[in-house]
């Protein structure tokens, strides 16, 4: 019963799983411990405002499609992404909240 509930929900929300695919660039890094109630746009601009590096943003949402914290990011440079990682890693404050930023390995991933 409970799993039919969440599946209804999930139907309902539009709730669409979410790749790495959907970015073009091959740097990509993985942001967690972000404001749950945040848009991408306004991720996007806090990130510009604070490393002066543009990014591509994808917030992860949960399984009632509700923003959970994380977020994809995407980058034109391995400049660019190092350059943020070390500005905002468990430094940088978004929304109040300090972010952990990592670059995304896929021979990481567990298969």
């Amino acid at each position: 019963r409970i799993v039919f509930t969440q599946r209804l929900l999930i139907k309902r929300a539009g709730f669409k799983p979410f790749s790495f695919a959907m970015f073009s660039s091959k740097f990509k890094a993985f942001a967690i411990n972000l404001p749950p109630n945040w848009t991408e746009e306004q991720l996007k601009k806090e990130i510009e405002l604070q490393t002066e590096v543009t990014t591509d943003v994808k917030i992860v949402k949960n399984s009632l499609g509700r923003p959970a914290g994380k977020a994809l990011l995407s980058f034109e440079s391995k400049e660019d992404l190092e350059s943020t990682i070390s500005k905002l890693h468990m430094i940088g404050r978004i929304g109040g909240y300090v972010t952990k930023i990592r670059e995304f390995d896929r021979s990481s991933q567990i298969k």
